[in-house]
């Protein structure tokens, strides 16, 4: 039983000191994204231009992890997937960073060496996630980020903004994916740059609206 994924690294480029697969870049974007448990559920249904993201409680993609191989067929029936966003709590010790991180960049180097269409995820934890979260990522590339529940409290705005500006620094996107909310200014450093700013509301985000027009 291969409980780890190991098969993941077949083919994979290994890269920086944690020696974490990386995912190579893309000018490929989604237009639309559906959360991988609304995937599941079939809530969601396949259509052009229609990603498939992980930017949900972990528990709820949990199942992928645990058998990638039995959701190939669903995931391939959309245009492309997000890596998936597995926490990178600010409570968390370096261990338990490095390993979801790692989770994140080899589920999708896995995925792109399959055939798929991948957007990196990159998602840090300060600078000192530096190390570990910014080599399997591309470089003047396209990227996914998740904004969704990160940028209405000022404590947690803070950090995101910080660790944004250290994405843009360190990586030079061309454009970035944002799921959720460019609200409060978030964005502005990455905007100021000439970085593509592409922003797709939640789905939660997109429910409430469409309760509110009823």
């Amino acid at each position: 039983m291969d409980v780890f994924n190991e098969f993941m690294l077949d083919g994979a480029t290994l890269a920086g000191y944690y020696k974490i697969p990386r995912i190579e870049g893309t000018d490929a974007a989604p237009e639309r994204l559906v959360p991988f448990s609304e995937v599941l559920s079939g809530r969601a249904a396949p259509a052009p231009g229609t990603w498939v993201c992980f930017y949900e409680d972990d528990y709820k993609f949990e199942p992928f992890w645990r058998e990638p191989k039995k959701y190939l067929d669903l995931l391939g029936r959309f245009d492309g997937v997000v890596a998936p966003d597995y926490s990178l709590y600010a409570d968390f010790t370096p261990s338990q960073l490095i390993w979801n991180t790692y989770r994140n960049y080899a589920s999708g180097a896995w995925l792109q060496h399959l055939g798929f269409n991948v957007l990196a995820n990159v998602r840090t934890a300060g600078w000192d996630s530096a190390s570990y979260a910014i080599p399997p990522a591309p470089r003047n590339s396209t990227i996914g980020i998740g904004s969704h529940g990160c940028v209405k409290r000022l404590d947690n705005r803070a950090r995101f903004v910080t660790d944004l500006r250290m994405v843009c620094d360190l990586l030079e996107p061309k454009r970035i994916v944002v799921y959720g909310t460019d609200a409060y200014g978030a964005f502005d450093y990455p905007r100021a740059l000439g970085v593509d700013i592409r922003v797709i509301p939640s789905a939660m985000s997109v429910r409430i609206g469409e309760a509110h027009e009823r």
